[in-house]
């Protein structure tokens, strides 16, 4: 650094900082030696980098507790699947008629072909 340079630092320094113009030159001192890579007092020991690595990685939520949803029920799939196994019944060729999920599936053959009548709500 050119010394023009080097004292327009110092007194950029002084001011900013509100530091005494020996202050001011170990501060370009101390950052010049960490430009060139040198350990510094300040520097952390290799088990607080560990440390800090280890915090720096660590998530504010924790997953551990498994969350039991229950399902609401809804009656008002029930009583569509319910009408519909009773129009199927009632239907001549139609066989094996089972309802897998009472708001939800029925199985049945018709002319030896399995079906799976599915219903679906849309969410408003």
């Amino acid at each position: 650094m050119k010394p023009a340079e080097k004292e327009n630092l110092i007194l950029k320094n002084m001011r900013a900082l509100g530091i005494t113009r020996q202050e001011a030159e170990q501060l370009i001192a101390d950052d010049e030696a960490v430009d060139r890579g040198e350990a510094m007092p300040w520097d952390l020991t290799p088990e607080q980098m560990k440390n800090a690595r280890k915090l720096a990685n660590a998530t504010t939520r924790k997953t551990n507790k498994e969350i039991k949803r229950t399902k609401k029920e809804n009656p008002d799939k029930q009583t569509i699947i319910a009408c519909m196994h009773e129009a199927l019944a009632s239907m001549d060729g139609v066989d094996t008629l089972t309802c897998t999920n009472a708001e939800r599936t029925i199985d049945f053959m018709y002319n030896d072909v399995n079906y799976t009548l599915t219903l679906t709500a849309h969410r408003k």
